[in-house]
């Protein structure tokens, strides 16, 4: 058994609980509030803007060029993502 599978497995009263959390049927419902949504997005934005800095100063600490640029690609991907949030209205 892959480690992905035991963990779903052992974990899955968490797991079933979080897709019947209010929050998450409410997204998938279209039936969220807005404000609720917006304090989301608002949240979501300050991490991201957190994990594009550790990725980056773990960039910067690299020993290596593949440890270097693996980094960079993952905080790209997490500034892409921030791109997303500032077009949101």
């Amino acid at each position: 058994m892959t480690i992905s599978r035991e963990l779903w497995q052992s974990n899955r009263d968490i797991s079933n609980a979080l897709l019947s959390h209010p929050f998450i049927i409410g997204t998938a419902t279209g039936n969220l509030d807005r404000k609720c949504f917006m304090f989301y997005v608002g949240q979501d934005a300050f991490f991201l803007e957190a994990f594009a800095r550790a990725y980056s100063i773990t960039a910067a600490k690299a020993p290596d060029w593949q440890g270097f640029t693996s980094f960079h690609q993952l905080a790209d991907g997490v500034l892409e993502e921030l791109r997303l949030h500032q077009n949101y209205p």
